[in-house]
């Protein structure tokens, strides 16, 4: 899923976020999307960073 909080204000970001977190808690299944979102972080179980198109180590995400 790409972008799926980019058009939505804050208040409607929280309530889609808070809707994926109940179906994946739910139906234990997984969700994968790109945001750049700060709101998703805390929603996340797991997040991944790009830095330049790669995917960056903790260390290396945590020092850009």
């Amino acid at each position: 899923m790409d972008e799926p909080t980019a058009e939505s204000d804050t208040k409607s970001s929280r309530l889609m976020l808070d809707i994926f977190r109940k179906v994946v808690d739910l139906k234990d299944i997984t969700v994968v999307m790109t945001s750049q979102n700060p709101l998703v972080e805390g929603f996340a179980d797991e997040i991944y960073d790009f830095i330049d198109g790669k995917l960056a180590d903790s260390n290396e995400a945590a020092n850009y």
